[in-house]
């Protein structure tokens, strides 16, 4: 009998003793459990108020293109309309300039080629203009753009908020840049071409014109470093050149299609120029006229790069259009 009472006094003491540790840990289990259920609610709340904050700054620095002077600003934002529209890669933009164009028509001309566009890339620009404006009077499309890749899609993501057609090109191309803009809308706008779209609110646009002589020293390097098949039509390309063409058959504007200069140890050193043309001529343009100013210049002193020309060299090729009486055919 005692032996059992002495247990349960054992028993006893020792749960009362325990109890400044049971009841902690129980408290602080509770304790754990309520601050996980908190962080979880938290961390849903901070999330949704982000990704709302996300899409509402989005909205507002978008608005930037309704105040920038970039060419690109300017047609997405009911401002760029025009009489003739010019489309290419770099060979468009840095050789045929809008404003010395639009002297020598008297019409208003416009360049929305941009550097390393491919020609699904134009396609995309060209049926954006054709749904904010109509078509206009004219289109010149420069070719070289059928040899380039869609990797400027992804610098221009920002364009995809205000054109199905990019938004399209860029979740083909770039699916999960495509998707996490999806989620998170300010990370289309972290590219170098909105960052100019932001500098030219605050100074007007103004279409480069590349200065300076090709090194002719340096020559050999720039052709060693020119992939082997510069003349190769790349992707769907040559798909988005028809589409263009029948574009201009149901939309009713003049297509021109031009080829700039390129520098004769370029062409020289490729294999396939004279067969890249011909074959644009015979098995894809069909009826359109390619004006080939590929191989019309050829002193060097008119050339930046193996593929640009210079200041003197884009006055130079303004003079041909002129003199083979191109600027009065576009009148």
């Amino acid at each position: 009998m005692l032996d059992h009472v002495a247990m349960a006094n054992s028993i006893f003491r020792c749960l009362r003793w325990n109890n400044l540790y049971i009841f902690p840990i129980l408290i602080d289990s509770m304790s754990r459990y309520i601050s996980v259920r908190t962080q979880i609610i938290s961390l849903l709340i901070v999330t949704g108020i982000f990704l709302v904050g996300d899409k509402v700054f989005a909205r507002i620095i978008d608005r930037a293109y309704d105040f920038s002077s970039m060419p690109d600003a300017m047609l997405y934002s009911g401002r760029g309309k025009a009489d003739v529209v010019i489309l290419g890669n770099s060979r468009a933009y840095h050789h045929f300039n809008d404003k010395d164009w639009s002297q020598e028509l008297g019409l208003d001309v416009k360049t929305y080629a941009i550097e390393a566009a491919s020609m699904e890339y134009n396609e995309a620009l060209l049926k954006d203009y054709i749904n904010i404006y109509g078509p206009p009077d004219v289109v010149v499309l420069e070719l070289s753009c059928l040899t380039w890749d869609n990797g400027q899609v992804m610098n221009m993501r920002s364009l995809s908020l205000r054109s199905e057609n990019i938004s399209k090109l860029l979740k083909e191309e770039y699916p999960k840049a495509y998707y996490i803009g999806k989620v998170l809308n300010l990370f289309n706008y972290n590219s170098t071409s909105f960052l100019n779209v932001l500098h030219k609110i605050f100074v007007t646009y103004k279409q480069p014109i590349l200065s300076g002589q090709v090194d002719l020293v340096s020559v050999d390097k720039l052709i060693s470093a020119e992939p082997k098949k510069y003349f190769l039509n790349k992707g769907r390309n040559l798909a988005s050149l028809k589409s263009i063409q029948q574009m201009s058959q149901l939309n009713g504007f003049d297509l021109h299609l031009i080829i700039a200069p390129f520098m004769k140890e370029l062409i020289n050193s490729q294999d396939g120029y004279e067969d890249w043309v011909k074959s644009l001529k015979e098995e894809y343009v069909h009826d359109a006229v390619i004006l080939d100013y590929g191989k019309r210049i050829i002193d060097n002193f008119y050339f930046k790069d193996l593929t640009h020309l210079n200041e003197n060299g884009v006055k130079e090729l303004h003079k041909l259009l002129r003199d083979d009486g191109y600027f009065d055919a576009v009148k």
